[in-house]
């Protein structure tokens, strides 16, 4: 038996294989459940191996982060709502409870970081409050409405009105795990334009440092669809667009324009704008298998080697969708999001 879990006894469970898509949370850390797990088969709770053999369980936590009095587990499944997070999980987390306060929180709530910066919101850190003034709140990252009474996020900046869930604000899609508090405001580094304007019309890029390229904004020409941009490798079939005045390099106005960093909103890091393919890699966010084009690739996340290997990479066309998308097959505005519901 487990102190998180004393109703009954776990057993011990090889995970032999899971489907590709399926994932499941330890009721300890809130982490993916891992090959070697604890399970309770009565009430559907699984903890990881590592939680139930090494991770000590605190009856009581004094003096915790995020409230005045010492904290008591309570060690049973109840409905009941976190202070912290305003998620109620009636078998999913352990959770801490102080009585006289009627205060409640999960087990990994009660390590929510202070101060963070996220990709929804990368202009400005965001802090945790324990409650909002009262107001319409609106989540930053998935669109649906705050609860005032309960804690969260939100900008640092006065003027700002960003706000987000904690759960939200803390997930790994979006935030890179680093808690900001006392840790100074860095230095932003200087901007990398694309291109450098050589005279009127006449442009070298980056991506083509050996030619200059010329706008061509004649709107009447013919349409030659073996033109591709070499940014988005879409035909040229309107609007303006630069031209090697050596070789047959071409790049839409926009796709010259397009910044040699960005954040975007499904990722936690800065992503740095590549030209030279490697056939190791191919967007993470839709099917085409290109061999050419710009990506907006994560210089942090690519680790690993073979099976392991890991990298974050976007196609230009990908990671420049802008958001809210008004679409006909549906009534309400949608939203960017890796992560379903």
């Amino acid at each position: 038996k487990h102190p998180l879990h004393p109703k009954h006894s776990l057993r011990l469970v090889l995970l032999q294989s899971r489907p590709p898509k399926e994932t499941r949370e330890c009721y300890c850390c809130d982490e993916q459940i891992s090959q070697v797990f604890y399970y309770c088969s009565a009430c559907d709770i699984a903890i990881n191996f590592v939680c139930a053999k090494e991770q000590p369980v605190l009856l009581y936590i004094d003096r915790p982060k995020w409230h005045e009095h010492t904290l008591a587990l309570f060690p049973s499944e109840a409905s009941v709502t976190c202070n912290l997070c305003a998620l109620v999980h009636a078998t999913s987390c352990p959770f801490y409870t102080c009585p006289p306060c009627n205060f409640v929180a999960h087990k990994t709530c009660l390590s929510l970081p202070r101060v963070i910066k996220i990709s929804r919101h990368p202009q400005h850190r965001i802090s945790f409050k324990p409650s909002f003034v009262q107001g319409d709140w609106v989540c930053g990252v998935c669109r649906r409405k705050i609860n005032t009474d309960y804690g969260g996020y939100s900008c640092i900046k006065d003027a700002c009105s960003f706000a987000a869930h904690s759960k939200c604000a803390t997930q790994s899609n979006v935030w890179d795990g680093i808690d900001l508090e006392e840790v100074p405001e860095e230095i932003e580094e200087e901007e990398l334009e694309p291109f450098e304007t050589i005279s009127e019309g006449i442009i070298q890029h980056f991506s083509h440092p050996d030619h200059h390229l010329r706008l061509d904004e004649d709107k009447e020409r013919d349409y030659d669809e073996n033109k591709l941009c070499q940014a988005c490798i879409m035909p040229i079939y309107f609007g303006n667009f630069y031209s090697c005045m050596q070789c047959d390099f071409i790049l839409h106005e926009a796709c010259a324009k397009l910044p040699r960093k960005i954040y975007h909103p499904i990722h936690p890091h800065r992503l740095t704008l590549v030209v030279d393919f490697d056939r190791k890699k191919s967007c993470l966010a839709c099917p085409w298998m290109y061999t050419a084009g710009f990506f907006y690739e994560c210089d942090i996340c690519e680790t690993g080697f073979g099976e392991e290997f890991q990298y974050f990479m976007l196609h230009v066309q990908c990671a420049t969708i802008s958001e809210p998308l008004v679409h006909e097959s549906h009534m309400d505005p949608l939203f960017l999001t890796s992560k379903p519901g």
